[in-house]
């Protein structure tokens, strides 16, 4: 592996943290009391047309949790038992301050 390649590592995992990181700062709860999770685009369509899906950081799977297209209410994907979304699920809703 080149020097430029582990720079281009580096640079996207920085890229990645931010993201997660502005996004945990987004959560809040609706009027209802169900979490509000900040959605970004997938990285790759769903489909052939270009149909983008929606992604959102879990804290508590430490992971991304991948949904199709739209915002509103979702099951939670957990894995994580202790994960309170597991419960209620949660709102996609748009992350402010674009993907980045």
């Amino acid at each position: 592996m080149t020097t430029a390649n582990i720079d281009a590592r580096r640079l996207k995992k920085r890229a990645e943290t931010a993201l997660i990181d502005r996004l945990i700062a987004q959560e809040s709860l609706g009027p209802d009391g169900i979490p509000c999770l900040a959605a970004v685009p997938r990285d790759r369509p769903l489909d052939s047309q270009g149909h983008v899906g929606l992604r959102v950081w879990c804290k508590f799977c430490v992971a991304w949790h991948l949904h199709g297209m739209g915002y509103g209410h979702r099951v939670a994907h957990c894995v994580a038992a202790e994960s309170p979304y597991n419960q209620t699920g949660y709102y996609l809703v748009a992350a402010t301050g674009g993907q980045s």
